[in-house]
């Protein structure tokens, strides 16, 4: 699902504040992502930020 929301944020370029609303206001970016109204409001939910920083490490060399 977050790789997802990378693909939204590269095709798109909104900021994180703005994907964030997307997610929470947009139907048609919940049936893309396979989410329900109440799964993207969980506090558990990752902020898209946080992963692309973990991704970013993840891919550096060692």
């Amino acid at each position: 699902m977050m790789i997802k929301i990378l693909v939204l944020q590269q095709l798109y370029n909104p900021a994180d504040d703005a994907l964030e609303y997307q997610l929470l206001d947009r139907r048609s970016v919940l049936r893309f992502l396979d989410l329900t109204d109440s799964s993207i409001r969980d506090p558990q939910y990752p902020r898209a930020s946080a992963f692309r920083a973990n991704v970013q490490q993840a891919s550096q060399p060692a």
